[in-house]
Parts: C-alpha cells; structure tokens; sequence
C-alpha cells in the first residue's frame, strides 16, 4: 500500500490496537478496584451486606472506557442506599470507600493506560 491509503491503514491498525490494550486494562482494574474495596473497608462488619454488594465494573462506549467501582445495595423496599451510605454527612464518611479506592487506583490506572497506548504503537509499527 502506498500513499493515503496506506497511512489510513496504519491509522486504523493503530486505533483497534489502543482499543484492545486500552480494554484490557479496564477489565484487569475492575475487579482489582473490587477486590481492594472488599479489604481495605473502614467500618465494623455486622451482616457482610455492605461489603458483599461492592462490585468492579468496567463499561466500554465508543471512544469511553471506563474502570468503575459500585456499591449495589438495595434495601427491603429496593430502594438504592449504598451511595447514600457513602455520602451521607451524618456519617461522617464512615461507610466511604468508593472514592478512597478510586483515589487509590487512579495512578496504576493512568499509568497502565499510557503503557497501553505506547505498546499498541510499538505493535502498529510491526505490521
């Protein structure tokens, strides 16, 4: 291939391989987030509800990727109360982890995403 044609080419390889690379360290950090979530928590364990219910996800939308960490804990009336449990300023940030992990996280995070990218180029140049 030569000209235009070429370099789209090579565009296009580029960009599936930052979207493989990129995806996979957003599906290595969910469940790193999780994991971390469910060690590290401040608060006294009684039913195990609160711990149980953090959960790593990773979501990919178009151009987005995201590693996310959620707190998915309803109530008897299905109302959803772990974010208020997270937030709420009666509590004084006793029930908080979700930040702190995201917090905690976000270093490695940018850091693996950077190397993700400077790999996927490295490999475009291969082909």
């Amino acid at each position: 291939m030569r000209g235009l044609e070429g370099v789209i080419k090579n565009f296009e390889l580029l960009d599936s391989l930052i979207k493989e690379n990129v995806k996979e360290v957003v599906m290595q950090t969910a469940p790193d987030m999780e994991h971390h979530a469910k060690t590290h928590y401040a608060w006294t364990h009684r039913t195990g509800h609160a711990r149980d219910n953090l959960r790593g996800k990773f979501k990919i939308e178009g151009r987005k990727a995201h590693a996310q960490l959620w707190q998915d804990l309803f109530g008897a009336t299905g109302d959803e109360y772990g974010y208020y449990l997270e937030t709420a300023k009666m509590f004084k940030g006793k029930y908080a982890i979700l930040r702190q992990t995201q917090i905690a996280f976000a270093p490695q995070f940018y850091e693996d995403l950077k190397e993700a990218i400077i790999e996927a180029i490295k490999n475009s140049h291969k082909n």
